[in-house]
């Protein structure tokens, strides 16, 4: 058996002389303990486990040494090519930005500012959806989420104490992604964060290669242990600072598995404190890789687990990266224990699953072999349990990791294709705008088109204002509806049959859990419907107002102009877009509206809410980034009434269900649906009148541009297109650069495969 003294230096690679200074004693004593011929006093080891960070568990041989899966190298190998292309991209920006192409013409300074605006756009999606793919880690707080993560790491790099404590998102990154002004090699983590009342958008993840970006939400550097103490635990000294809004921590470690993915520490939930709680299911949603923790002993039998896992599950397509891990499983003994209760567990999850999340998952009450496939023991002391686990990990990560760099390649083809259509659009139409003597336009026609615009724009406004209007109206009505069809007597009783529920507390929890579950799926669905219409709506009527601009009486064109980027402009700096977000996850996915590129700021919003700009972005996603669904407490208020159907005998299912009704109605609830609907559709008109407004004043902004182009000399006219010209040209460049950033990712791909 090792020594406390061989296994720390085996994890932290001191030399004898180094430990020595760590406890001020000579290297011959540090050799005696080493070897054993001397015991080593309580007290040395407590100094050495707080020096070096090894736990004292760990120093006894109580943990041994992780045999953590091994990774298939896949992001890794590409990485660096990507990263090269990506950064070519940048320095082509750079040299555009700097060139002066003529400040004679206020033209060429607007035309430039919008390509670079549009361009910086691309590489971000780009770099934002080709970083690695995240694996996040939820449980309750104390479950054993350090324990999982040090596993992964190889080597109990965090102290478990961590864990129950954790109050603030931790990623874990490999050190080679460790920003450059991190000069300091002992300043391996990070925190950032937000002055309240500052304006300032939470931080977005995948702009950590953005010094600039970094340093304006940098709050703290320095060592990760001094850094998780003070900022990533509830008893830390910077907790309870009202001053900022910690954003998250990023701590670099040097471990293989972080070659390949992010590892997320989401804060346990079930704390008592909301703010913990009400995102989880938003920031479930993010994760490529979940793992969900619970301890074996009482493995998913808390109510808080149950409902927060079934929510989870409601917002992803698959469970095939899904993992379910009754830590501590070694505390049950006997394997064949284990097994019983991770069936046990995965019974009662199906169970309060409501009947669409269990159609997408392809399993039943009677028939879920595919999820409870996903359900692991947990012990990190156990060849036993670490085997199956290992194995199932070696196979799922690179498959997630290859899927992930696939996606990343089609958005980020979508995007610079669209912007190398709008380049070209535009020099061809710099020949006819240009490069012609235009006789000007005279003031009675341009005030006679300007008042046909806004005669089109006033009733364009109100015909999209009577759409939020209707279907406001509609999506109420078809919730009251599928309300009265969940919230039914007959209904719960038939659940209870088909579910199999039995007469006792923890069934009837779970009744309760069930009855939420539907109401989400209906009221998402509702929600689903509905903006799809209006966004279906909002593009056709986009489309008849740049139509518009077409009039006869229009002699200037104005089809060079993009409507719908102006549009989503009008976006920025709303943290709230109703269903406008779906209207602009599908223009920034690149479907139906001609794949147009966002302006960087809105990108970055709809980044920070949750939305995945590459197209895959669940409904269930985007509605709980804009507070759509019902939360937790109306199952939780129901339950709090459940206690008593203990007692009931006879007919008791007819009773329970009148109870549950009788609950459901006193805890007001279809009253609080419809209330979001209200205020989902209020966001939705705020959103839609900014962004309107927005459009309108830019296209009127573009005219009246274009008509004092027109009195231009001809010569001036001659040398505004060449300057022009010479500007696309060095765009294009920087598009070609994009293009071999996606021809990287593609021929990477191809040889790992």
């Amino acid at each position: 058996m090792r020594t406390p003294i061989e296994i720390v230096e085996e994890l932290t690679k001191l030399t004898d002389e180094e430990i020595a200074n760590i406890l001020e004693i000579s290297r011959q004593t540090v050799i005696s303990y080493k070897k054993g011929i001397t015991t080593i006093p309580s007290d040395k080891l407590v100094k050495l486990s707080r020096a070096t960070g090894v736990s004292l568990d760990t120093m006894l041989g109580n943990i041994e040494v992780y045999t953590s899966p091994k990774i298939r190298k896949v992001y890794s190998r590409v990485a660096e090519r990507v990263a090269t292309a990506l950064k070519a991209g940048k320095e082509d920006l750079e040299r555009i930005r700097k060139h002066d192409f003529g400040d004679k013409y206020p033209q060429v300074a607007t035309t430039k500012e919008q390509v670079l605006a549009d361009l910086t756009s691309v590489l971000r999606i780009a770099g934002t959806q080709s970083q690695k793919p995240l694996a996040g880690f939820m449980g309750l707080s104390d479950v054993g989420k350090s324990t999982i993560i040090n596993y992964l790491l190889g080597s109990p790099v965090i102290p478990a104490s961590y864990g129950p404590l954790t109050s603030v998102t931790t990623y874990f990154m490999s050190t080679v992604e460790r920003p450059k002004f991190l000069c300091n090699p002992l300043e391996n983590a990070i925190v950032l964060g937000r002055k309240p009342g500052s304006g300032m958008e939470r931080f977005i993840h995948g702009m950590l290669d953005d010094e600039d970006y970094v340093r304006g939400f940098l709050l703290k550097k320095g060592d990760a242990q001094s850094i998780l103490n003070a900022y990533g635990t509830r008893n830390g000294v910077f907790y309870e600072d009202d001053s900022i809004l910690l954003d998250e921590i990023v701590v670099f470690i040097d471990a293989p598995i972080l070659e390949e993915v992010t590892l997320v520490d989401f804060p346990g939930f079930g704390t008592g404190e909301e703010k913990d709680d009400i995102s989880l299911t938003i920031d479930a949603s993010r994760f490529d890789i979940l793992f969900f923790l619970s301890r074996a002993n009482g493995f998913l039998s808390t109510e808080e687990e149950i409902s927060s896992l079934a929510h989870i599950l409601q917002g992803r397509e698959k469970a095939d990266s899904l993992y379910v891990l009754a830590t501590h499983a070694n505390s049950i003994g006997d394997p064949g224990k284990v097994e019983t209760i991770l069936d046990g567990g995965c019974t009662r999850l199906v169970r309060v699953l409501s009947d669409d999340a269990c159609a997408r998952l392809g399993i039943t009450i009677d028939n879920h072999a595919r999820l409870r496939r996903r359900f692991f023991g947990f012990a990190p002391q156990s060849d036993f349990y670490c085997k199956r686990l290992n194995t199932d990990i070696e196979i799922t990560f690179p498959t997630v990791i290859e899927k992930k760099l696939g996606v990343a390649e089609e958005d980020f083809f979508r995007a610079v294709n669209s912007y190398a259509e709008q380049i070209e659009d535009t020099i061809e139409n710099l020949d006819r705008i240009y490069g012609e003597n235009i006789e000007p336009v005279g003031e009675n026609e341009v005030n006679a088109v300007l008042s046909s615009i806004n005669s089109r724009y006033t009733r364009l406004k109100k015909e999209l204002r009577d759409e939020v209007s209707a279907c406001r109206e509609k999506s109420r009505a078809d919730f009251k509806k599928k309300y009265s069809e969940i919230v039914n007597e007959n209904y719960i009783v038939d659940a209870i049959k088909r579910k199999d529920f039995k007469n006792r507390k923890k069934d009837l929890e779970a009744l309760g859990d069930y009855i939420s579950q539907e109401l989400n799926e209906a009221y998402t669905a509702v929600c689903n419907k509905y903006s799809k219409c209006f966004s279906d709506k909002l593009t056709d009527s986009l489309t008849q107002y740049q139509e518009a601009w077409s009039d006869s009486k229009v002699t200037i064109s104005m089809t060079d102009f993009d409507f719908a980027r102006a549009f989503a402009s009008g976006l920025t700096g709303i943290t709230t877009f109703g269903a406008l977000a779906m209207w602009a996850s599908v223009v920034a996915a690149g479907s139906n509206l001609g794949a147009y590129i966002l302006v960087a700021k809105v990108v970055s919003a709809l980044t920070a809410i949750g939305i995945n700009l590459g197209g895959t972005a669940t409904v269930v996603a985007w509605v709980s980034a804009i507070g759509g669904p019902i939360t937790l407490g109306i199952a939780f208020a129901v339950i709090g009434a459940a206690t008593v159907f203990g007692i009931i005998s006879g007919t008791w299912k007819s009773r329970v269900a009148k109870k549950f009704v009788k609950e459901f109605e006193k805890n007001n609830s279809l009253k609080k649906c419809l209330d979001g609907f209200d205020d989902y559709w209020n966001d939705t008109e705020v959103a839609l009148d900014k962004a309107l407004e927005a459009m309108h004043k830019q296209a009127k902004d573009e005219y009246i541009r274009k008509v004092e182009n027109q009195k231009m000399a001809y010569n001036d006219k001659i040398a505004l297109k060449t300057i022009l010209t010479m500007l696309y040209e060095q765009v294009k460049g920087a598009y070609n650069r994009m293009v071999d950033a996606i021809e990287t990712m593609s021929h990477s791909r191809a040889e790992n495969e």
